[in-house]
C-alpha cells in the first residue's frame, strides 16, 4: 500500500515506520509537521497537495490529530491512527466522528468510552515495540560497566507535566485539603482511577469561578474530565513516582534516568537522560529489575514501557493494570505489584533469585516475539482495512 505517514516527533515513529516498510508498504512523509493539532492552514495545504499528487491507500499518524482528520474527511481518504499515549485530549474533538477515521486505542477503558462516538470506526489494539531494532543492540562490556544495576526506572517524574502546583495556591484551603486527600487515596488503589468520579458538583462550580477549566471550542469534553486529565492525574503520577522511588532508594540500589527535577529524591543514583533509540534499550538489557510505574492517565491499558522492556529481554516489575493479565502470563512473563510493601518485597525476592528472574525475562521476550512486535500489531491494524473493504 501507499501510505502518507504524518510525523510529529513521537518516540514510536521510527519503529512504526520501519515496521510498515518491512511489511512491504511504501511510505511518503510530508515535508513539515503541524504547528497546532486542531487547525493549521499551511499544514492543511501541504497534506492536500501530497494527497492530490499521489494515490494513497491511507494516511497514518501516531495519536489522533484533528487537522489531519479534517483533510482526510474533506478528500475522503482513510485516516488511520494508533493512540499510544493517554490522555490524548484531541480524542474529544468533534472531528473524531468523521467516517474517514479509523482510530486504534491501546487502552480498553478508553475504547469503551470512545467507540460509541463513531461506531465501526474505533478499535482496540494494544501496543507493541520495535523488535528488530532492539535485537540489533547488543551491550558491550563497556555498556555493562556503564548500565549494569540492580533496579532502574526510565521516565518522567511528571514534575514538569503537573500544573497543579501553580493552581493549588489559588484554591481555598478546604479544596486544597480535599484534593490532597483524594490524591493520596488514589495512590493506594491499583487498577481503578476514581479521581474524576468523586469531584462533587458544588466543588466543580467553585473551581469554575477560580480557574479556567473550560474545554476548547469544537470539543465534546466535560469540565470534570478535563480537570482530572490535565491537573489531578499528572499530580497523582508525580506524587506516586517520587514516593515509591524514594522508598525503593531507602532499601535498594536504584538508577534513575530522567530529565525531570530530581530535587525531591534521596539515595538514588541520578543518571540523566537515556536516549530512546540507544541508551534506553541498553538500560533495559543491563538492569536486573526494570520498573514500570504507569502514569495515572492510563486507565487500564499496558503502557509502551512494558513492551519496550520485554522486547529488550529485560525483567519487568510493573504496577497492576487490569489489562495486563489478559495480555501476558503474570508471574511467568512479567511480575506485578499491588502496593508499596508488595513492590519492596518483590524487588528483594527477585534480586535474590537470579535464575527465576532470568527465566521470566526470557519468557516475556518470547511473548513479544510471538505477538507484540510492531510488525505483528500493524498487520492486525491493516487487516481491518481489508476486512472492511476500505
Amino acid at each position: 500500500m501507499n501510505i502518507l505517514f504524518c510525523k510529529h516527533n513521537s518516540i514510536c515513529e521510527p519503529g512504526i515506520i520501519r515496521a510498515l516498510e518491512l511489511l512491504g508498504h511504501k511510505l511518503i512523509l510530508p515535508s513539515c509537521s503541524f504547528s497546532h493539532p486542531d487547525t493549521d492552514d499551511a499544514y492543511d495545504a501541504v497534506l492536500c497537495e501530497e494527497i492530490r499528487k499521489n494515490s494513497f491507500d491511507l494516511v497514518f499518524s501516531v495519536n489522533f490529530i484533528p487537522v489531519i482528520a479534517t483533510v482526510c474527511y474533506r478528500l475522503q481518504v482513510p485516516y488511520f491512527c494508533w493512540i499510544v499515549d493517554s490522555p490524548v485530549i484531541q480524542l474529544y474533538s468533534h472531528t473524531l466522528q468523521y467516517d474517514s477515521n479509523y482510530v486504534f486505542l491501546f487502552d480498553y477503558t478508553l475504547y469503551t468510552e470512545f467507540c460509541r462516538k463513531n461506531p465501526g470506526h474505533i478499535f482496540y489494539l494494544p501496543l507493541g515495540c520495535d523488535l528488530p531494532h532492539y535485537d540489533s543492540i547488543i551491550p558491550t562490556p563497556q555498556d555493562h560497566a556503564n548500565y549494569d544495576c540492580d533496579v532502574s526506572f526510565v521516565g518522567s517524574l511528571y514534575t514538569e507535566k503537573s500544573p497543579y502546583h501553580a493552581i493549588r495556591t489559588q484554591l481555598p484551603s478546604y479544596i486544597q485539603g480535599y484534593f490532597d486527600g483524594i490524591l493520596h487515596a488514589q495512590q493506594l488503589v491499583y487498577g481503578y482511577n476514581f479521581l474524576c468520579d468523586i469531584i462533587p458538583p458544588d466543588l466543580m462550580d467553585t473551581l469554575d469561578q477560580l480557574i479556567d477549566v473550560s474545554p476548547s471550542p469544537g470539543y465534546d469534553l466535560d469540565k470534570r474530565t478535563l480537570l482530572g486529565n490535565l491537573l489531578l492525574n499528572p499530580m497523582c503520577t508525580e506524587m506516586e513516582r517520587i514516593h515509591l522511588l524514594n522508598s525503593i532508594g531507602e532499601h535498594f540500589s536504584l538508577d534513575l534516568y530522567t530529565q525531570s527535577d530530581t530535587s525531591p529524591l534521596k539515595n538514588i543514583r541520578l543518571r540523566g537522560i537515556a536516549s530512546s533509540l540507544d541508551g534506553m534499550p541498553k538500560v533495559f538489557k543491563c538492569s536486573k529489575i526494570n520498573l514500570n510505574l504507569t502514569a495515572k492517565g492510563i486507565q487500564s491499558g499496558a503502557s509502551l514501557r512494558i513492551f519496550d522492556v520485554l522486547g529488550c529481554g529485560g525483567f519487568l516489575l510493573s504496577n497492576y493494570q487490569s489489562e495486563l493479565p489478559q495480555l501476558f502470563e503474570v508471574g511467568r512473563e512479567l511480575v506485578l505489584f499491588d502496593s508499596e510493601a508488595d513492590l519492596l518485597d518483590k524487588i528483594s525476592y527477585y534480586l535474590h533469585h537470579e535464575d527465576e528472574r532470568r527465566e521470566i525475562a526470557t519468557n516475556g521476550y518470547q511473548r513479544i516475539r510471538q505477538e507484540y512486535s510492531y510488525q505483528a500489531r500493524l498487520a492486525l491494524m491493516l487487516d481491518v482495512r481489508h476486512s472492511l473493504s476500505i
